[in-house]
């Protein structure tokens, strides 16, 4: 039995080496070639595989992982759903991570969250307070008032995923930890974002602060794609363990 387990876990290894491969390609030519070329001329090809922008070759790559994880997620819960044992009972939780990473992958090229922040930002009272409040008056950040907007709403989703994580992962600690460290990647990609608030505003942006700001949307960027990437691993792991 353990052996077939080893040669399950091995036969996906290929895929994710590929997609790791993938991954650090795309951080690191956006990091030492793209955003060098971009802060020169912003009007390039080079924008294809810009980090900071959707409707992109970056923005389908990320999209296409995060829709394979709810593919996943799905394929797991009508596996549970079939099987006897202990899991069959939380077999839901497999139901809602598939909606939220369905949901994140219609996101990320259709930049939903920043057009519901964008919406309330300039239709809507609260709006004006966060700009001036957090914003710093700056209405040309708008669309990065999602942070705040949704923070009760991420706050929910990250104890929902911790309490996931410990229900299915608990019995194989390198799932476990690898769950973690993902969920960190995704909140630090929301903690990079966030750090625009600090910024000058958008109009006395310098060449330096640019720069800044690019190197703060690598970071965010690098943190998503790795952070789908771990969740892949855990849980194509965890579905070839139920055969």
């Amino acid at each position: 039995m353990k052996d077939s387990v080893m040669k399950q876990n091995k036969s996906f290894v290929p895929l994710i080496s590929i997609i790791l491969f993938c991954d650090l390609a795309i951080i690191i030519l956006y990091m030492f070639i793209v955003l060098p070329a971009l802060t020169e001329n912003p009007h390039t090809l080079w924008s294809l595989i810009d980090l900071d922008q959707e409707a992109n070759l970056t923005a389908w790559y990320s999209s296409a992982k995060l829709l394979g994880l709810a593919i996943i997620s799905f394929m797991i819960f009508i596996s549970e759903g079939r099987s006897p044992g202990s899991g069959a009972k939380s077999k839901w939780m497999w139901l809602v991570v598939a909606i939220i990473f369905l949901a994140l992958s219609a996101d990320e090229t259709a930049s939903i969250h920043e057009t519901i922040a964008d919406t309330i930002m300039k239709g809507a009272p609260i709006g004006v307070d966060i700009r001036e409040s957090v914003l710093g008056g700056d209405k040309y950040k708008d669309s990065f008032a999602w942070v705040v907007l949704l923070a009760p709403f991420i706050l929910a989703v990250s104890v929902f995923f911790l309490i996931f994580f410990y229900k299915k992962f608990s019995k194989s600690r390198t799932n476990l930890i690898i769950s973690v460290i993902a969920l960190g990647c995704y909140l630090l990609a929301v903690g990079s974002e966030a750090t625009i608030y600090l910024a000058p505003a958008f109009t006395e942006f310098t060449a330096a602060d640019t720069l800044r700001y690019r190197i703060s949307i690598g970071i965010e960027e690098s943190g998503e794609i790795i952070g789908t990437t771990l969740f892949l691993l855990v849980f194509l792991r965890y579905r070839l363990s139920l055969d």
